[in-house]
């Protein structure tokens, strides 16, 4: 079996879609952005929640904060940004988070709330680790 895989030679279809497939993925890398995203200290969390109350209209409708302004606030005190050797420098501000939130499509927009609402649900620990059998 070794050998005929050993054999095996590559068509020129393949290599083309081989090729096509590197050529696209380099395409996509130049239009991506990549964020990434750290868990804030309870103080920080509910300050900005505290920042950004829901109106009453919204606290009727369930909501704990602002839909409005508090998406784009959790982005930029959440986003992390480091330059090539990996140290941490500034950041998104919220007025950067909102103009992604209000360029992307709706899908879009809700998935990068939602990965900043996502590290901030991280368990870190195990009810083992807190002494909580």
């Amino acid at each position: 079996m070794a050998d005929a895989e050993a054999e095996r030679t590559t068509s020129a279809e393949t290599e083309r879609a081989e090729h096509d497939l590197v050529v696209a993925r380099e395409a996509f890398d130049e239009v991506s952005l990549t964020l990434t995203f750290k868990a804030l200290p309870r103080p920080v969390l509910d300050g900005l929640i505290k920042r950004f109350p829901p109106t009453e209209a919204q606290a009727e409708d369930g909501d704990a904060w602002n839909p409005e302004t508090f998406p784009a606030a959790l982005i930029a005190a959440a986003h992390i940004e480091r330059h090539d050797a990996g140290k941490a420098v500034e950041g998104l501000t919220e007025d950067d988070a909102q103009d992604l939130l209000d360029s992307w499509p709706v899908a879009e927009s809700n998935a990068l709330f939602a990965a900043a609402w996502q590290a901030q649900q991280i368990v870190r620990t195990s009810t083992v680790e807190l002494g909580k059998d």
